[in-house]
C-alpha cells in the first residue's frame, strides 16, 4: 500500500512539474514582416541590383534598394543586417535517398539526349 501511495505521489509531482513548465515556457515568435539588407540578394530573374528583401507572412513581398524596401514595408518590420552575407532562394528537396543518389550518380540515364557519348554531352553542357 505504501508503494502504491509513493507511485501516486510521484505521478502527481511529475504532472505538476509538467504543467508548471508548459505554463512557464513561451513559444518562439516569428515576425510577420522582415527586411534583409546589407548584403547581396540573389534573384532567379537574372542579375539583380537589389540590396534589400522584404518578407511578409512568409512570402517575398519586394526586392529593391534599402530605401525603397524600408518605405514600402513601414516601421513595423524587423530589420536584419546581413553584414555582407548573401541571401538566395531556398530549394527544398522533400524526398531523397542520399545513399542511393551517391551510388547511382554515375549511372544516370541520358538516353533521351541526341548526343552520341557522355563526352559530347559534357561538352554541350559546359
Amino acid at each position: 500500500m505504501k508503494a502504491l501511495r509513493g507511485i501516486g505521489i510521484s505521478f502527481l509531482i511529475a504532472v505538476g512539474a509538467a504543467v508548471v513548465f508548459l505554463l512557464w515556457a513561451e513559444p518562439d515568435t516569428v515576425p510577420n514582416e522582415v527586411i534583409f539588407l546589407g548584403g547581396d540578394i540573389v534573384s532567379m530573374a537574372g542579375p539583380s541590383a537589389a540590396k534589400a528583401l522584404w518578407i511578409r507572412n512568409g512570402r517575398i513581398e519586394m526586392l529593391g534598394s534599402a530605401d525603397e524596401v524600408r518605405a514600402a514595408a513601414g516601421s513595423s518590420a524587423k530589420v536584419v543586417d546581413l553584414d555582407g552575407a548573401t541571401v538566395m532562394p531556398g530549394f527544398i528537396e522533400a524526398h531523397t535517398h542520399p545513399l542511393a543518389s551517391a551510388l547511382l550518380g554515375s549511372a544516370i540515364d541520358v538516353s533521351g539526349f541526341t548526343h552520341d557519348s557522355r563526352a559530347e554531352i559534357m561538352e554541350t553542357l559546359s
